[in-house]
């Protein structure tokens, strides 16, 4: 009885960490296929901007390692502050999470500096 409690708490973690993952994939796509929904009220003329567009600016400009850590931003959108039109085309890096702790945080802000 024993050994099947050990085993049944085994695959209760690993479907946990699974779900976990699924969860955080699903949070990205619908970031990206609903960013309009999320960053429309602050950017006009949204724009969903894939990494490949930038794929050569971005290998000229950052190091090997700089580089990698940016090719798994979850989504990068740019666009015209709605309610200032006097402050130029904004840029959002955006790391999407379902819990957000001080890694995620470090991890957004060290990417956004990444496309300064």
């Amino acid at each position: 009885m024993a050994e099947q409690v050990c085993a049944l708490v085994e695959a209760l973690q690993r479907t946990d960490t699974t779900v976990g993952g699924l969860k955080g994939r699903m949070l990205e796509i619908t970031y990206r296929d609903k960013a309009m929904a999320y960053f429309g009220p602050l950017l006009r003329q949204l724009r969903v901007i894939p990494l490949q567009a930038l794929e050569e600016t971005l290998e000229v400009h950052l190091s090997p390692e700089e580089f990698k850590d940016i090719l798994v931003l979850d989504l990068l959108v740019r666009g015209q502050p709605r309610y200032h039109p006097e402050v130029p085309e904004m840029w959002l890096a955006v790391e999407t999470s379902a819990v957000v702790d001080q890694e995620d945080l470090d991890r957004a802000r060290r990417r956004a500096a990444l496309l300064r």
